[in-house]
């Protein structure tokens, strides 16, 4: 799967329609540095490392390795790179804990 994930152009990821998933969202487009964004805002930020979304074995690997990707809520959109914690580096290096974690969860 690995393959045909880092073939991808783009992956879009929907994560509902919360509104404090959007205004997360909105929030990381606006020029803020990374970290002032994440501790501004922990809750919001939590609730979107939560979503249902992360639930699914595959999505790391498909967030990680698309060439680009874009997550969206409501009507908020924002790149991977604009997301602390979700660049491609972060979530490759992970994604092996973020397994085993699950697992005995």
């Amino acid at each position: 799967m690995g393959i045909i994930f880092s073939m991808a152009v783009e992956v879009i990821s929907w994560l509902g329609a919360h509104e404090s998933l959007a205004s997360f969202l909105g929030k990381t487009t606006r020029g803020k540095s990374l970290l002032k964004q994440t501790l501004s805002f922990p809750d919001r930020f939590d609730q979107f490392c939560r979503s249902e979304y992360w639930n699914r074995t595959w999505i790391t690997q498909e967030v990680a390795l698309a060439q680009r990707a874009t997550m969206m809520a409501r009507d908020a959109e924002a790149l991977r790179e604009n997301i602390p914690l979700l660049s491609r580096e972060f979530l490759l290096s992970n994604s092996v804990y973020l397994d085993a974690e699950k697992l005995n969860s």
